[in-house]
């Protein structure tokens, strides 16, 4: 057996168009200390939050008399692989995190274990409101 230990040797960053492209350059060795450079190139899209879904988070908002912070997510992938990751769009309201994604009706509240459906969302502005 060969124990292989690997550690993150540089990492930069380049903006391409509307992409971000991470580049990790990963410094493998073994015990035979022979040395491998691996280039990981993570490509990092803009995600556009989808317009109906935009008009009902800031109906929802207005009806309760708050102005929400609206970042869109990402998608990122790992080039030359079939692996990517949808980071979802924020809602921030008072200190509050809340991930949405396009054609989904439920709304994470802080991460992605507890869930609310999207017409739940006033009462639980609201209740969040009177605390």
């Amino acid at each position: 057996s060969i124990d292989v230990s690997v550690r993150t040797f540089r990492t930069f960053t380049i903006d391409i168009n509307s992409y971000w492209v991470d580049f990790f350059v990963i410094k493998k060795s073994s015990l035979k200390e022979r040395m491998v450079f691996v280039m990981i190139k993570i490509i990092k899209q803009k995600l556009e939050i989808e317009s109906n879904l935009k008009q009902r988070l800031e109906f929802i908002c207005e009806f309760c008399h708050i102005k929400p912070t609206i970042i869109n997510g990402s998608i990122r992938k790992i080039d030359k692989t079939n692996l990517s990751y949808i980071e979802p769009h924020k809602l921030i309201i008072k200190d509050t995190t809340f991930l949405v994604f396009n054609y989904s009706t439920d709304i994470y509240i802080g991460n992605l274990n507890k869930k609310i459906k999207l017409v739940e969302l006033e009462d639980y502005i609201k209740n969040l409101l009177n605390t």
